[in-house]
C-alpha cells in the first residue's frame, strides 16, 4: 500500500537506486526537511517494499515520522534492506538479492556509523 512520505521529508531530494528492471531497490536517501546535522541513520529492514522518491508505505511513513521526532541530532535517513528484491510477501524465492545493490548497500554500509534494524511479522496474528 502506497502512502505520502511524512510531512517534514524534504521531497525535492530523496534520491533511490532501483535495478534496471526495476524489481530489486537498493536504497532510498531521504533528507529531513529544516535538519543540518548531516548526521545519517542507516534503516535496515527485511525487503523493500515499492516505496520510491514520490510514495512511501505505512512502515516507511511510520519510520521518517519516528526519525524527525525522536532523533533530532539526524537530518537523512538511507532505507537498505537484507534482501534487495522487491517482496512485501516475503514469498521469492530466487532472485533475493542483485549484485549490484549489495555492492551499493556494502558501500554505504561502510561509510556510515548509525543504524536502526526493523522487522516485522509475515502476517497478522489473530488476537487471543
Amino acid at each position: 500500500m502506497n502512502v505520502c512520505h511524512y510531512s517534514n521529508v524534504d521531497l525535492n531530494n530523496i534520491t533511490e537506486y532501483f535495478s534496471q528492471d526495476g524489481l530489486h531497490r537498493a536504497y532510498l536517501d531521504i533528507p529531513l526537511a529544516n535538519r543540518a546535522s548531516g548526521r545519517v541513520i542507516c534503516i535496515i529492514g527485511q525487503n523493500p517494499s515499492t516505496a520510491n522518491i514520490t510514495t512511501a508505505d505505512k512502515t516507511l511513513h511510520y519510520l521518517e515520522r519516528y526519525v524527525y521526532e525522536n532523533m533530532p541530532q539526524y537530518s537523512r535517513i538511507i532505507m537498505l534492506n537484507l534482501y534487495s528484491r522487491l517482496d512485501t510477501n516475503k514469498s521469492a524465492t530466487t532472485d533475493l538479492i542483485r549484485l549490484e545493490c549489495e555492492r551499493l548497500s556494502r558501500r554505504i554500509i561502510k561509510q556510515n556509523t548509525d543504524f536502526l534494524i526493523v522487522f516485522g511479522q509475515l502476517k497478522k496474528s489473530e488476537s487471543l
